[in-house]
Parts: C-alpha cells; sequence; structure tokens
C-alpha cells in the first residue's frame, strides 16, 4: 500500500487535528522510535491524544484518505489485521 499517493487526491482526510503541538510535545509514531517534535496534536479515540511530527502527519492523513476510499469489506480486513499485528 502506498501511503503518499491516495487513488484520488482531491479524496479527504477523515482525520482532524485536535490542536497544535506545544513545544516540547514528541511525535507518538511507533515506540519511542521517532524522536521529533510533534506539530500536530489528534485524537486517539480513546479519550486521549497522540501526537504527530511533520513527517508523520503527511503520512497519517494520507492513511486516512485510503481508508477513506476503501469499500467495507477492505476496511474490515485492515481492522483484523492491525488487530492481529497490536497482538
Amino acid at each position: 500500500m502506498n501511503f503518499k499517493a491516495p487513488r484520488d487526491p482531491n479524496t479527504e482526510s477523515p482525520f482532524e487535528k485536535l490542536r497544535d503541538a506545544k513545544p516540547g510535545e514528541i511525535c507518538s509514531v511507533g515506540s519511542g522510535e521517532c524522536t521529533e517534535q510533534a506539530v500536530e496534536v489528534q485524537d486517539d479515540t480513546e479519550g486521549g491524544e497522540f501526537f504527530l511530527c511533520a513527517i508523520h502527519v503527511k503520512e497519517f492523513h494520507a492513511l486516512g484518505k485510503l481508508i477513506a476510499e476503501m469499500p467495507p469489506s477492505q476496511i474490515s480486513k485492515f481492522e483484523n489485521a492491525v488487530k492481529d499485528a497490536e497482538q
């Protein structure tokens, strides 16, 4: 899956930032692999927040666009793959 090239460039990301990151907030991507300054804060869907650096914010929104373009059967497969990877 190419996270940098959604099939339709006009597809909007379903994700909206909560706020701009404050100085000292570090990107949450990975398990500490990214140590870049966060630029954007997103809702983690569980009542919390997660932080994205300038590099990962582009990838995050590109992924959102790809998910927005998926039919329900692909979304289900994607959800199952994520759940399997988290276990």
